[in-house]
């Protein structure tokens, strides 16, 4: 047995082109090996930037979060803080001309104008304006009024006043949106 190992040795060497007709091509394998790393590191590159991709598109959505929430965080104490200035409102409003209130008047108002300005400042914006058209996104009507000097759908009263936050709506104002002369009863 031993024979027949060897000689089939010696007759691959003495004969290399049997021996390369029954072996596989090493250099097919090799290129095809070469062929299958290329396209695996073209996959690993390929997913390397897909990764980068979605890492900076989490921290652009982190960042956006962040600064939404850095200016909105005061949201709440503000909203409970209108109240506060609806009072404030209120006390002047009933004060009037009363002559025996002007000096509480007086005080009552520098500490409303202190107290809004501070406010302003934090992004706190008013909606009172009157005569200006009605947006059901910043007003909530409560009801119509006859007005004959303004357009049917204009702002004509403002009951209470509106507020914005940085550009979002913290409480609607309450108005009173005009309506056509002798056209209140049916609205």
């Amino acid at each position: 047995m031993a024979e027949k190992k060897h000689g089939k040795l010696r007759a691959e060497q003495d004969c290399p082109e049997a021996s390369a007709e029954t072996a596989p091509p090493l250099e097919a394998t090799l290129e095809e090996k070469y062929e299958d790393l290329c396209r695996q590191t073209e996959q690993m590159k390929e997913e390397r930037l897909r990764i980068l991709a979605e890492s900076e598109n989490f921290k652009k959505r982190l960042s956006r979060e962040k600064d939404e929430f850095c200016r909105f965080a005061t949201s709440r104490v503000l909203e409970n803080m209108l109240p506060v200035i609806d009072n404030l409102e209120l006390a002047l409003h009933h004060s009037g001309s009363d002559k025996a209130c002007q000096g509480l008047a007086q005080g009552v108002r520098m500490t409303l104008d202190i107290f809004l300005d501070v406010l302003q400042r934090h992004g706190l914006e008013r909606i009172a304006e009157t005569g200006g058209p009605f947006d059901p996104a910043r007003h909530e009507a409560m009801g119509n009024q006859e007005t004959p000097d303004l357009a049917p759908g204009c702002v004509a009263a403002i009951l209470q006043t509106g507020y914005t936050l940085n550009g979002r709506l913290l409480r609607p104002a309450r108005v009173m949106v005009s309506a056509e002369c002798g056209q209140e009863g049916k609205n």
